[in-house]
């Protein structure tokens, strides 16, 4: 009897170390169950240490705003493509606002006619706005990020960290995210300009005509105020807590928060450069379709008592053609205008009501870099559409392939020439090679 109770003891202890060793298990495994819930299962080792538990716990909390980054490390290839982007995007913008410049100033001097001198000087503040923009952002940008591609792999997201710390309120800083703050405001004003300039063209173009409205004087004050007013918004925030540094998404300097509590005043800063003139524009584009509409309607009619002997179905079609084209390139205006604009206005706001968020990120690199897009698009969208640049830009190419052309084959001629004066020279100097070779 003493044995089988000491069994059957011996069988309890058993029992009761195997449970106790089970209920430790299902209390480790639930706690590695929450360590690694959100995270990729792929990845979930590279991040996670040793516990006390000898179980794994995971080490960085980081939200990753560069988004070649992420918990499994950075991605060399995905750097690779962030800078084949940014190098064509700053080509692009480069050649496309100085075609722009170079063309507007050619039809400045060869026409005799100022009465599109105040457009000329807006869209000349939106080429120079659009090209400083390209010049205070993607050169830094591919600079860092061709040094962080050469770098040590493993240490690439923390050399980030280390230069975006380092970076704040620097002179580099400064300079290139002040630029930046400078014309993007300078780029939204100057489009306004140009759809209040064509507005007043359109609804008093008698008054326009004599000066009355919009002249190249008055279009000189408004386009330095424009600028006057960007450069002390760039510079008047740095004493309302702000500063520049670089930002971590986008490798481009630009405005950083220096302390909690300017959320809202980031938000304002927003709504006062760049959303109230986005708001303005919308309505006033609308507008401009309709005036347009209406305008061309009466032009028909006007020709139609000078020309009474043209057909009515004649009239209605060249009527209905007119209108069609002119508020297809309004509207082109309109939708290019606020598919560049409105997400980098959505994404300042969103980016600030979330923090360090990889979706907001995400959201404000993508939103940033259609920005810039919009500043080599202008010249598809502003000026090709306007028909007295198209040609004159025309006529430039024609001119400058055909000036290539004749340098090319004075140049051959030339080298032609000198070639066979050198072969006469050499059959002067040697005629013993000529009597030798007559004699065989």
């Amino acid at each position: 009897m003493e044995k089988v109770q000491s069994g059957v003891f011996h069988l309890w202890q058993q029992l009761a170390s195997v449970t106790e060793e089970t209920s430790e298990s299902n209390t480790l495994s639930e706690e590695i169950g929450e360590l690694v819930s959100g995270w990729d299962n792929k990845c979930g080792a590279k991040a996670m240490t040793k516990s006390p538990y000898g179980s794994l716990s995971i080490k960085n909390d980081d939200c990753y705003p560069f988004f070649p980054c992420d918990e499994c490390g950075c991605s060399s290839l995905k750097i690779k493509f962030l800078i084949v982007i940014q190098v064509l995007m700053l080509l692009f913008i480069l050649s496309a606002n100085l075609a722009i410049i170079f063309v507007i100033f050619n039809m400045e001097k060869g026409t005799r006619n100022r009465r599109n001198g105040s457009t000329r000087i807006f869209k000349l503040s939106l080429a120079f706005a659009d090209l400083l923009m390209g010049l205070s952002t993607l050169p830094a940008a591919i600079d860092i990020a061709i040094d962080l591609f050469r770098g040590d792999q493993e240490n690439l997201y923390s050399d980030l960290l280390r230069l975006s710390e380092r970076s704040v309120e620097t002179p580099k800083a400064i300079i290139l995210g002040s630029g930046c703050i400078i014309t993007t405001i300078s780029s939204i004003w100057s489009i306004l300009a140009i759809q209040v300039d064509l507005f007043l063209k359109l609804r008093w173009p008698m008054q326009q005509r004599t000066g009355k409205l919009m002249t190249t004087s008055r279009a000189l004050i408004i386009t330095a105020f424009i600028w006057s007013f960007s450069i002390a918004v760039s510079y008047g925030i740095l004493g309302l807590g702000f500063s520049y540094g670089l930002h971590k998404p986008t490798l481009f300097y630009s405005v950083v928060v220096n302390d909690r509590f300017t959320a809202a005043k980031i938000i304002s800063l927003a709504v006062f450069a760049w959303a109230l003139p986005f708001t303005i524009t919308i309505p006033l584009g609308v507008a401009l379709v309709l005036l347009i509409r209406k305008t061309i309607k009466n032009l028909a009619k006007h020709k139609t008592d000078s020309f009474p002997n043209r057909s009515f179905d004649r009239r209605k079609k060249e009527s209905l053609r007119k209108t069609r084209e002119a508020t297809s390139r309004t509207i082109a205006v309109e939708v290019v205008y606020v598919a560049t604009f409105l997400p980098c206005i959505i994404s300042n706001i969103y980016h600030v009501s979330k923090n360090c968020d990889r979706s907001a990120n995400m959201f404000k690199m993508i939103a940033d870099y259609v920005l810039l897009s919009g500043s080599f698009m202008n010249l598809f969208v502003y000026h090709l559409m306007w028909r007295e640049f198209n040609l004159k830009l025309k006529s430039l190419l024609c001119m400058a392939v055909q000036t290539t052309r004749r340098n090319s084959v004075k140049d051959c001629t030339r080298r032609l020439t000198a070639s066979r004066r050198t072969q006469i020279t050499i059959t002067d100097e040697n005629p013993n090679v000529t009597e030798n070779t007559n004699s065989q």
